[in-house]
Order: C-alpha cells, then sequence, then structure tokens
C-alpha cells in the first residue's frame, strides 16, 4: 500500500511539473508512513528540483537508513552531496550504492566477487547490472567526484609547492590511491555494460557544478553524445553567431541549455571578425577550468557536419537584465535581491580571478537566475586567459557602458577590468541604467575615458561608496585590486604578481565623482577588502568547495512599498479629475509614518519627543531621513517608467502647483525633468513639426522711426502663423534663423523689440 501511493505520488509530481506541490504531498504521506523509503527518495527528489540540496541530502539518508539495499536512495544521496561539492562523502555514498544495486539485482546463490567482475556465466545475473541505469548514474558521479578531489589535491600541492618531500610524497599516494580507485570503478563499469560511465551528459547526471568537460569524460573516455540524444523544447535567446535553446534528454528528460554554433556562419563571420575561432575555444577552454555553483557548468561538447554544441546547466530564472525592467523600462532591481546578487556575482569573479581569467564583459544580461533564485554567470567566449594567452583577443573588447577606460584605450589589462564592471553592475542594479550610460557608443567612450560619473540621491550611501571605489581610472587602486589571499597564479599586467604595485595606493583620481566627492585611500586590498565593504554586510559568499547559502527571492516590505505607493499615485492622478488647491494630500516626508497628521514620526502630537535630549534628536533625523529616502525611490521610480513628467503626477509631489511647475531640475544629475535622452531621445507614435525659417521682421525699408505700417503689416502675417502653429498643434515648433532684420546700431534697431 505504501508502494502504492509512492509511486501515485510520483505519477502526480510528473503530471503537475509542480515541484512545491509534491514536497507538500510527499511530507504530508510521511507523517503517517514515516518509515518508508520511498517517500523519502520522492521528498528528496522534489527538493533536489527547488535546489534545496541540504534538505535532499538528509530526505535521502533517511531513505537509504530505512532501506539499507536501495540504490537509488544512494543515488539521489550522492547527487545531494555532489551539489554540496561533499565530494569524498559523494563517493563513499556512491560505493554503497553500487553495492546495493549489485545485492539486490543477483539471486542469493550469485557470489559478489564474480558480480564485480563481470562474470556469472549460466543465466546472465551479471548482465541485469550492465543495463541498470541507476548503475550506470552512479558509476558517472563517483569517476566526477573522483576527478574533483584530484583537482583540489593538485591545487594544494601547488600552493604547498615548498612542502617538504614527505609531504609531496603523501600527496603522490592520494593522487595514486585515487588514481587506483577511479580505475576500478571505471573497469568495473565497463566490463558491466559496454557503455557505462557515458558522461553526465548522456546519462543525465552531473549537475554538480564541477570541472565542466574534464570531468565527464577525460579517465574514461566516454562515447560523446549526439544531437539525437535530445529534445528540442524552445528558443532561448541568439547570439552573432550562435542560437541557444532549452533541451530535454530524450532518455532521462533531464533539461539543458544547449548552445549551437553554426560552423557556416563562423566562418563567414572570420573574414570580418579575425577572433571568432578564438572566442570559441576560450568558452571551452575557461568552462573546463571552472568549477563553482555560481559559474554555468559545460557539461560536454560534440559536433555534427554543420554544428558545434555546447550542452550547459539550464537556468529557469532566466537573465537578471529581465528582473531589472518593468513594463519594458529598465528601473533597476529591489536592493535587497541586488545585494544577494552581486555577492554572488563576486564570489564567482574571486573563483575565475584565482584561476587566471578575466571575464570581461560582465553585464546583467550575462548573469542568469536558478530557479533557487541564484546566480550563475555565463557566456566567457570574450575571457582572457592570464595564464594560457594563446587564444587570448585582443584588449579593446565587452560592451561599451561596461568598458573600463583601459579598454576604451586598447591598453593592457588585468582582472581590474572586472572590478570596473562590477562598479557599473552595482549602479544600474540599484539606479536603472549605467554610471556612462549616453545615446552612442562613442559618447559613451568619452564619457568613460573622463571617469566623471554622477550618484543620485536614490543610491544608498553604502553602495556610494562602493561604486566610487570601483570606478577608478587606475586600475590598481579600485577596491577588490591587489594579491588574492593565498596563492595568487596570474601575474598582473605590468609583471608584478597579483597587481603588487597596487598595494601601496594609486594616485589621486582628479575630480570628485559625483555626490559626496570620492575617497583617496591606497590600494584595493584583494577581495577580502571588497568582500567585506559595508554595502555586503550580512551576506555570505561562496568560497571553492562550499555550498551555497539560502537565496534571497522575496524583496523587503519596505521596497514594494516604493512600488506599490508609486502605482497607486499613477492611478489616483488619472482617475482624479482636478487637484484643488491647496493639496494636502500630496507626498509629505514630514507626514509619512506619523503618528498624526503633520506629526513627524518619533515626536507625540504635544510636540514632545519621549526620552527627549540628543538620542531622540537623532532618532527623529533618522527618521526622517529614512522618509527622504522612501520620498526620492518613489520618485525615482516613476521617474524611471516615465511617468513622473506627467503633471498629474508630478503634481503629487508638491503642494502647491507653483511648486509642481517650477521644481521640476535635479541639481545632483544636472537634469531636467522631461527634458532628457531617455524621454525625448525617441519617439513612441508618429508625429509632426513646424519650422520656421527666418522671420526677419522688418526687411522692407519703411517711413516712421518704428517701421511704419510696414511693421505692422509683418507682425500681422507673423501673428497668422503663430494662430496656425496653434490649430496644428505639432509636437514641437522649431525657429531658426533670426526674428529681426535691423542689426545693433540701424536707427530702426530699438523699434524692433517693441513691435514683436
Amino acid at each position: 500500500m505504501r508502494k502504492h501511493t509512492a509511486a501515485l505520488l510520483e505519477v502526480k509530481l510528473h503530471e503537475a511539473g509542480d515541484a512545491v506541490e509534491a514536497l507538500r504531498r510527499y511530507s504530508s504521506a510521511l507523517s503517517h508512513t514515516p518509515d518508508d523509503h520511498l517517500l523519502h527518495s520522492n521528498r528528496a527528489m522534489a527538493l533536489a528540483k527547488l535546489g534545496r540540496w541540504s534538505e535532499s541530502e538528509k530526505s535521502a539518508a533517511k531513505a537509504v537508513e530505512a532501506s539499507p539495499d536501495f540504490a537509488k536512495g544512494y543515488l539521489r544521496l550522492a547527487k545531494a552531496q555532489l551539489e554540496q561539492a561533499k565530494n569524498a562523502e559523494a563517493v563513499t555514498a556512491c560505493d554503497e550504492g553500487l553495492a546495493a544495486e549489485r545485492r539486490s539485482s543477483l539471486p542469493p546463490s550469485t557470489p559478489v566477487a564474480v558480480a564485480a567482475a563481470g562474470g556469472g556465466g549460466g543465466d546472465g545475473g551479471a548482465p541485469a547490472v550492465a543495463v541498470s541505469k541507476t548503475v550506470r548514474e552512479l558509476e558517472m558521479m563517483a569517476a566526477t567526484a573522483l576527478e574533483r578531489l584530484r583537482a583540489q589535491e593538485g591545487a594544494g600541492s601547488r600552493r604547498q609547492s615548498g612542502a617538504s618531500s614527505a609531504g609531496s610524497g603523501s600527496s603522490s599516494r592520494r593522487d595514486s590511491s585515487s588514481s587506483e580507485a577511479a580505475s576500478g570503478r571505471r573497469k568495473r563499469s565497463m566490463s558491466s555494460s559496454g557503455t557505462a560511465g557515458a558522461g553526465g551528459v548522456a546519462t543525465g547526471v552531473g549537475s554538480g557544478g564541477g570541472g565542466g568537460g574534464k570531468a565527464v569524460g577525460e579517465g574514461s573516455d566516454p562515447p560523446k553524445p549526439s544531437i539525437k540524444d535530445f529534445k528540442v523544447v524552445k528558443e532561448l535567446g541568439t547570439g552573432n553567431f550562435s542560437t541557444i535553446v532549452k533541451a530535454e534528454h530524450r532518455r532521462t528528460g533531464k533539461p539543458f541549455a544547449l548552445k549551437m554554433i553554426e560552423k557556416a556562419e563562423v566562418n563567414r563571420l572570420k573574414r570580418r571578425h579575425e577572433n571568432v575561432y578564438n572566442e570559441i575555444y576560450m568558452e571551452k577552454r575557461a568552462l573546463t577550468k571552472l568549477s563553482h555553483p555560481n559559474i554555468v557548468r559545460m557539461h560536454s561538447t560534440f559536433q555534427d557536419y554543420s554544428t558545434l554544441y555546447y550542452l550547459l546547466d539550464m537556468c529557469d530564472g532566466g537573465e537578471v537584465w529581465k528582473r531589472l525592467t518593468v513594463d519594458d523600462k529598465v528601473v533597476g532591481a529591489h536592493p535587497s535581491l541586488a545585494r544577494f546578487w552581486l555577492s554572488e556575482v563576486v564570489s564567482a569573479m574571486e573563483h575565475m580571478h584565482r584561476r587566471g581569467l578575466v571575464h570581461r564583459d560582465l553585464k546583467p544580461e550575462n548573469m542568469m537566475l536558478t530557479m533557487g533564485g541564484h546566480v550563475k554567470l555565463v557566456d566567457f567566449g570574450t575571457c582572457k586567459d592570464l595564464l594560457e594567452t594563446d587564444i587570448n583577443g585582443g584588449e579593446f573588447v565587452g560592451t561599451a557602458q561596461y568598458m573600463s577606460p583601459q579598454a576604451v584605450a586598447s591598453e593592457e589589462q588585468g582582472r581590474e577590468a572586472d572590478l570596473w564592471a562590477l562598479g557599473c553592475c552595482v549602479y544600474q542594479f540599484l539606479v536603472g541604467f549605467t554610471p556612462f550610460h549616453a545615446p552612442s557608443p562613442y559618447l559613451c567612450f568619452l564619457r568613460i575615458k573622463k571617469g566623471v560619473f554622477r550618484c543620485p540621491e536614490v543610491l544608498p550611501d553604502d553602495a556610494t561608496d562602493l561604486v566610487k571605489r570601483l570606478l577608478r581610472r587606475n586600475p590598481s587602486s579600485r577596491l577588490g585590486a591587489g594579491p588574492l589571499s593565498g596563492t595568487d597564479p596570474a601575474p598582473s599586467p605590468s609583471g608584478e604578481p597579483g597587481g603588487a604595485a597596487a598595494a601601496g595606493g594609486g594616485a589621486a583620481e582628479g575630480k570628485a565623482e559625483g555626490r559626496g566627492g570620492g575617497r583617496r585611500d591606497g590600494g584595493g586590498g584583494g577581495f577580502e577588502a571588497l568582500k567585506g565593504h559595508p554595502f555586503f554586510r550580512g551576506l555570505e559568499f561562496v568560497g571553492d568547495g562550499q555550498p551555497l547559502p539560502p537565496s534571497v527571492t522575496v524583496p523587503k516590505l519596505y521596497e514594494l512599498c516604493v512600488r506599490a505607493l508609486a502605482h497607486h499615485m499613477v492611478d489616483y492622478a488619472e482617475f482624479t479629475p482636478l487637484i484643488r488647491e491647496p493639496f494636502p494630500d500630496h507626498v509629505d516626508i514630514k507626514r509619512l509614518g506619523a503618528g498624526g497628521e503633520g506629526v513627524p514620526c518619533g515626536t507625540s502630537a504635544g510636540g514632545s519627543t519621549p526620552g527627549g535630549g540628543p538620542a531622540a534628536a537623532a532618532a527623529n533625523a533618522a527618521a526622517l531621513k529614512r522618509r527622504r529616502g522612501f520620498v526620492e525611490r518613489t520618485r525615482h521610480y516613476l521617474r524611471r517608467l516615465r511617468l513622473l513628467q506627467r503633471p498629474k503626477v508630478h503634481r503629487l509631489f508638491h503642494p502647491s502647483a507653483v511648486d509642481a511647475k517650477s521644481l521640476r531640475a535635479d541639481p545632483i544629475m544636472r537634469e531636467y525633468l522631461g527634458l532628457d535622452w531617455e524621454s525625448q531621445g525617441h519617439w513612441d507614435e508618429p508625429f509632426f513639426f513646424i519650422q520656421i525659417a527666418d522671420p526677419q521682421l522688418g526687411m522692407v525699408k519703411a517711413d516712421g522711426p518704428v517701421g511704419g505700417a510696414v511693421w505692422e503689416i509683418e507682425a500681422e502675417r507673423l501673428s497668422r502663423v503663430v494662430g496656425i502653429v496653434n490649430r496644428l498643434r505639432p509636437k514641437f515648433l522649431l525657429v531658426t534663423g533670426d526674428m529681426t532684420h535691423a542689426p545693433p546700431g540701424n536707427e530702426y534697431y530699438e523699434g524692433q523689440p517693441r513691435i514683436i
């Protein structure tokens, strides 16, 4: 009965495709039958679909505890451990799972040693093991875990290059024992089935974010998958020479992102883009070197006659870029979400830089989100390898608004290029546009070269400080520059390891950059200084081999209220025919959060402050600052939606119509509401305009000191033209040339202004 219930729930899961609902059902069923290993195993599967690997590991452990011969329980346990980089535990779980599978698949009289050797004769008990999908997946997971352990030990031996020979011998013995264990597993696998260990791709296993192509097939030489093994579900996006689709493995049903590169298109682009081959090879090389939960994993590469294929992690959460938009307008992200996403970007950057790789194209479009809300960096084609430089492209690479001054000038650059791009992303996540945005790439490059930008009031103080310390023209003085903690394998472009020239501090940056100037302290301090900045206070960073922290997927209530108030104001303005004078319902920072109308927060209606003294005054000042920030964020959000310039909406922020018409300038950003490039630089519908060229009143000489009748006639004609313009209501009126004819000193010059 319990097996029937578990199977029924599993069918429901596949029918509904809702892991949350499935998790609820499994948990409910376990409350009645807590020792059912099938329910524990299926609950682990549902948790894995949600990316909750720690809980998935616990449920899988309960499944194998309830049934020690349940091989699939060990499979799900090993998968959860791989996702958390618990490689040694995953190897043990795979061994126990293989043993359990052999025990459950063979007749009681069959010796275990015969099964392990692939023999068994007679009835063919061993071949039953050979065709087991669970065996193949366990073998592949074990190989992946061992490959990661060898990689970790190799990195450790490089860090301890000056250690004693005894230590080196110990490391060699560990490597040897790991190799022998891996060899034994591969022998068992190959003797059991001719295709076991065919890679994480062929079996749908290996989503643990480690090792790329090497981890999958280097040791066991598995057969390559082919496009026939996958079913294309939908297109996700296109690039210059590639298309990315969502594909499902036909046998396992596991989803992947499949990058398809058309060979003919690449050959055509080669004529004008000489580095196109290098970009293709660089992406494969970079993803093979990288193994981090915040970096997309490459499971395999294969090809056919016309196309190259890169099989990558599927990120169902979409681009971070989409989370910055509302109604196709880029408004930025909620600050709490932005801080979390950026902390994961920093973790991925540190992992890259420790392996001598520089991304060189960090931007929201190259940051993907998983269903669990975690960030994964993608698109490593323009990456720069500081250790193996044979296929590095030129220095003028990237996206204009995120390129550093050194990239714009085609100068040699290192890891500091990513720090500059990170500063641009921090600014954009919180403000909605990049610090050097301009109508064209050329104008953007000019602004980047100057290195001067302005920080709006909506940018928090800690974010303002972080941006200013990242966007410094001197690379060595950017926050995060300098030697990495521990071994630094990649030299800086100047030739000194890890940018050691930065340790003494950079030169002053010249002009103050925006609000409040900029700090002029010393060097970047490495990633420890970057991660220790107040902007990231309270956030966890993922190091090598560490599990992901809980994700932040829901904004704070305060942030949700900002946007809710903004949309309510738009509705109020639209359905209110007349706003009376004076207008008591305008957004007043003194009344936001107050205990009574017109009473600031923290002040009683009688005017006394509870507690009195400097502490209470400071509390009131802080509360007023928070309310002012709330109003500014609401105003900024409406401006990014291009709704603030509507007279009725802007009117809601002012007690009088005179203030609403007059107070439209932003002294910090030096902009005027409604007269900016984003509002006026494009048109959403057809329009027309009228041009009046060279009116030049007074061209006909007339009697009298002020022009006489001819002046009257010309003025009348101009008045009729103005009347026509008012009736036609053009989008704008353009008047060119001189309004008058008589130059200064002419006898009619003094009379012209009076006529006009």
